[in-house]
């Protein structure tokens, strides 16, 4: 009886079985993708740090803060608000800037003033 199901359904459990692996693959390639890229930036962290950040990130006027530093400040500090109970913190502004609010929520959420880059890396895989 099973013999006679397969022979007779050989095309579209074919088919089906072609459209499963496919959707399987597809949602791999996509999620390492993603996995890759910075949240905020369209280029690869590896592509990021080469492009002049100075690590570790800590406190500096904003004048002096590269656009690629900000991208990586604004990733901390999503990072940070997510850790604040907003019944007793106030979440701090996401403006790519290290100012004295995120160096005190570093400090307190993280217990360090500057983001190494190996902590930096342990932040984006947790956003």
């Amino acid at each position: 009886m099973q013999k006679k199901f397969l022979s007779k359904n050989k095309k579209p459990i074919i088919i089906i079985g072609s459209l499963i692996l496919t959707g399987v693959i597809t949602y791999l390639l996509i999620k390492k993708n993603k996995s890759n890229k910075v949240p905020g930036i369209n280029a690869p962290l590896t592509e990021q740090v080469s492009s002049g950040i100075s690590w570790p990130i800590k406190r500096k006027a904003a004048s002096v803060t590269s656009p690629a530093e900000q991208a990586v400040i604004r990733n901390i500090q999503v990072y940070l608000n997510s850790k604040i109970d907003n019944y007793v913190e106030e979440r701090l502004v996401i403006d790519g800037f290290f100012g004295d609010k995120t160096e005190a929520m570093a400090q307190k959420i993280l217990g360090i003033k500057t983001i190494s880059y190996s902590l930096y890396q342990e932040i984006l895989n947790k956003i």
